[in-house]
C-alpha cells in the first residue's frame, strides 16, 4: 500500500488534524497584531495571501525535493520576506 496500512488512518488523520489546528491558533493573533500596528486590513491581506504562497511552495519544494532541513530554512526566509513587506522592519515587535 502506497499510503501505508488501512490501520493507521485515524493516526494520521489526528496528526493532520493537530497540525492544521496551531495555524487556527496563532492566525487570528497575527492577523490582529498587523490590523493594529498598520491600521487596516490591506496588511492582513497581504499576509494572508503570501502565507499561502509560501504553504504552496513548501508542499511543491517537499514533493521535489526530499531533504527537509533546506525546506525548513526556505520556509523561514520566505516568512522572514513577508514580515519585512507587511512591517517594513525585520526586528522589533510587531
Amino acid at each position: 500500500m502506497a499510503f501505508g496500512e488501512t490501520s493507521d488512518i485515524g493516526r494520521r488523520t489526528g496528526m493532520y488534524m493537530t497540525i492544521m489546528s496551531f495555524g487556527a491558533l496563532a492566525g487570528p493573533p497575527i492577523s490582529g497584531a498587523i490590523n493594529t500596528s498598520t491600521g487596516g486590513y490591506k496588511d492582513v491581506g497581504i499576509y494572508a495571501g503570501m502565507s499561502k504562497c509560501r504553504v504552496a511552495y513548501i508542499m511543491a519544494v517537499t514533493y521535489f525535493l526530499p531533504p527537509a532541513g533546506s525546506v525548513v530554512m526556505v520556509a523561514v526566509v520566505i516568512m522572514l520576506c513577508t514580515r519585512y513587506i507587511v512591517l517594513k522592519s525585520l526586528w522589533g515587535r510587531i
